[in-house]
Order: structure tokens, then C-alpha cells, then sequence
């Protein structure tokens, strides 16, 4: 839904199109909301962060694993600081998204519940 005039006004405006912001905004209008999705990139999720989850985090967000938005699996994965000096194994079962195509997926998620994007 396109925003015709500032005269328009919503319940619930979410800013920014991260999984966080994409996610509030379709529950906001899942609960019946009137709810818009704002974003100032035209293609949101080009920003590196987030690409990485483990198997049981997309289920408790109520979404599926989907080869729309998996690019690959993993068992495990070893993270370091910014300096490099420090590392922490993360064992267990995970995927890496592709994060602009899972943040579209959640998009068109909120928008079929009803929140103008």
C-alpha cells in the first residue's frame, strides 16, 4: 500500500528494514495495526551483519528455512573480535542467509499482513 498525502497516519511506524524492524512490523500488523515499514536504502539488507543464524532461530520467528533466502548451511562457526584476538566456537547446525532476499521474504511477509512498506 502506497502512501497517497501526508494526511496518512498509522498505529505503529517501524524504521528500518533489518530483520528486527522487518519482523516488528509484520507482527504489529499481524495483531491488526495500522502499521508502515519505513526504509531510507532502496535495497535494503546490502549492510554486512546478521547473515549468519543457527537452525533453531528461524523457526522461533515463525519462518521456515527456505532456498528462496538460505545460501548455505553450517555446523558451527568460529567468531572473533575486531582485533582478532579473541575467538568463540558457536557449535551447532545453522544457516547462512542471503539477507537482502530473506529481508524481501519477510517484507512481502508483512505486507500480505497488511502494513504498508
Amino acid at each position: 500500500m502506497a502512501i497517497r498525502d501526508s494526511s496518512d497516519s498509522f498505529d505503529v511506524a517501524v524504521i528500518g528494514e533489518g530483520p528486527s524492524g522487518v519482523m516488528a512490523a509484520w507482527k504489529a500488523a499481524e495483531s491488526g495495526a495500522s502499521t508502515i515499514l519505513l526504509e531510507r536504502e532502496a535495497y535494503p539488507g546490502r549492510k554486512v551483519c546478521a547473515e549468519g543464524v543457527l537452525a533453531e532461530t528461524l523457526p522461533d520467528a515463525e519462518i521456515a528455512p527456505s532456498s528462496e533466502f538460505v545460501a548455505n548451511t553450517i555446523s558451527g562457526a568460529f567468531l572473533y573480535s575486531p582485533n582478532e584476538k579473541k575467538r568463540v566456537n558457536v557449535k551447532g547446525q545453522g544457516y547462512v542467509l542471503d539477507k537482502p532476499a530473506f529481508l524481501r521474504s519477510l517484507s512481502r511477509r508483512a505486507e500480505h499482513s497488511g502494513a504498508s512498506i
